[in-house]
Formats: structure tokens, C-alpha cells, sequence
């Protein structure tokens, strides 16, 4: 189940991505469901067990969903190489995670990948001059902070 502070901060991001993508909600559902996707797939990996529901939830929202969106069905050629990319970049964080200082700073980077459909979002939807208006802001509200990455690091 959703904790309760996690649910507080993807409603967080959401109102940012909302602005991000001019309020074109089908957009806005496909970010966050890669999102959520991504979120559950990271704690698979780790061991963290999410619940049932969760898992099947993010089956969803991959076969079907994104399938149904109209969104992703008009933008699919240019989104899918961007969401591979994702994968191969989060791969790569799981690899470096468990290096040296530098690999996990490396790490820390390729986890934020998912921030990139944000921004690939934007352009499509608002153009380049868009996309660089709020790319900065994009990248700033869906990082946890470097500091605390780096002490999870620690523990593993």
C-alpha cells in the first residue's frame, strides 16, 4: 500500500508536472504513470515487497494504459526510445550504486532519468523555447536530495 508521505509527494509532483505539460492531463497521466512504474519496479528490485495490489497496478498501467492514452499513441515512436533509455540508465544505477563514492554520485544522476520524459514532454507539448523555460524547475521537484541518496547508499 501507498504510504501516506509518498502519496503527499507524487501529488506534489503531479501539480508540477500538471504545469509542466500546460495541463494536457493525458500527458500528465502517461508522466506519472512512468513514474509510478518506476517507483514500484525500483522497490521489486531492492526487496522492499510491494504490496500485490501495487505490482499489478504497474502491469496495468504498462500494457494497458499507456496503450489506451492518446497522449502516447501520438507521440509512441519518439517515447519509447526515451523510456528505454530510462531502463538502461536505471540498470546502470544499480550497477554503480554499489561502487565507489564517484559511481554512486554517477548513480544518483542515472536515477533521475525518469525526469527526462518530463522534459521530453514539455518540448513536445510546448516546443524548445518551453522546455528550457522549465527544465530547470522539472529537474528540481522530482530529485530527492544528494545527501540523503548517499547515506541509503551507505547502508546497503
Amino acid at each position: 500500500m501507498i504510504k501516506e508521505d509518498e502519496l503527499k509527494q507524487f501529488e506534489e509532483v503531479k501539480k508540477g508536472v500538471t504545469y509542466f505539460l500546460q495541463g494536457d492531463e493525458q500527458a500528465v497521466r502517461f508522466c506519472m504513470g512512468i513514474w509510478r512504474i518506476c517507483h514500484i519496479w525500483d522497490d521489486i528490485v531492492d526487496g522492499d515487497n510491494p504490496p500485490y495490489d501495487e505490482v499489478c497496478e504497474a502491469f496495468r498501467i504498462a500494457l494497458v494504459d499507456f496503450n489506451m492514452n492518446p497522449f502516447f499513441d501520438r507521440f509512441r515512436y519518439q517515447l519509447i526510445p526515451i523510456m528505454m533509455n530510462i531502463i538502461l540508465q536505471w540498470q546502470d544505477s544499480n550497477v554503480l550504486d554499489r561502487g565507489s563514492e564517484h559511481d554512486r554520485h554517477m548513480s544518483y544522476m542515472l536515477r533521475a532519468a525518469p525526469i527526462s520524459i518530463v522534459s521530453y514532454c514539455a518540448y513536445l507539448l510546448g516546443g524548445p523555447e518551453w522546455a528550457m523555460k522549465v527544465g530547470p524547475d522539472i529537474r528540481r521537484i522530482l530529485i530527492e536530495p544528494l545527501d540523503e541518496y548517499m547515506k541509503e547508499m551507505e547502508v546497503k
